[in-house]
């Protein structure tokens, strides 16, 4: 699918259905009240409730470093903050076990701002240590679309090129002249067109 029509991208480390996450967010993602009288003490808990507690802990942990680095990267692109998914645990608390960050992945009508745009939202797709499958295809996506700023970029500098006058710097000798003049000096900085 091509980025331009998507007009938002979402990287996503959940594991449910939707439906079963707009049930968990309707619920009362962090109610207080509710759960505070719900809470278990860790006393209260068996060796197997402790041991779930302690895995959705790490799993609430780890879904919110992913979603960070989504938000960090993608800076001005980031449309909001992260959503997340929980699971109440067994001492009542709400843990969170998948999330996403919308990113704003409408092409950008310049093709310099459309590159630069591309590449911002790839490095934010693979900022967490584990990109997942959706990660991967939004980056997939934004490297589509940088690859499509990149050719309108070349054809620019061709259309560019074709109406320009030629120049007597601009012969052929004139080139080959000034290319062995040029040898002597530094080379041209390169353009990088790696995302």
């Amino acid at each position: 699918m091509p980025v331009a029509v998507e007009p938002a991208a979402r990287t996503d480390t959940g594991n449910k259905s939707e439906q079963q996450s707009k049930r968990d967010n309707q619920s009362g993602q962090h109610d207080d009240e509710k759960s505070s009288a719900k809470q278990k003490s860790s006393l209260q808990l068996s060796e197997q409730e402790r041991a779930e507690v302690q895995k959705l802990a790490q799993r609430d942990r780890e879904v919110r470093a992913h979603e960070a680095a989504h938000k960090g990267v993608a800076g001005q692109y980031a449309r909001g903050g992260a959503q997340f998914e929980y699971e109440r645990g067994p001492d009542g608390r709400q843990y969170a076990t998948g999330g996403e960050v919308s990113i704003d992945a409408s092409r950008p009508d310049d093709p310099q701002a459309a590159l630069k745009k591309a590449q911002v939202i790839r490095r934010a797709a693979l900022a967490p240590a584990q990109p997942s499958s959706q990660d991967r295809a939004v980056a997939s996506q934004a490297t589509q679309m940088a690859a499509e700023a990149q050719a309108d970029l070349l054809a620019e500098k061709s259309k560019n090129a074709n109406n320009e006058p030629e120049s007597p710097t601009k012969s052929p000798s004139n080139v080959i002249e000034q290319t062995y003049a040029n040898n002597s000096e530094e080379a041209p900085p390169q353009v990088d067109f790696t995302v």
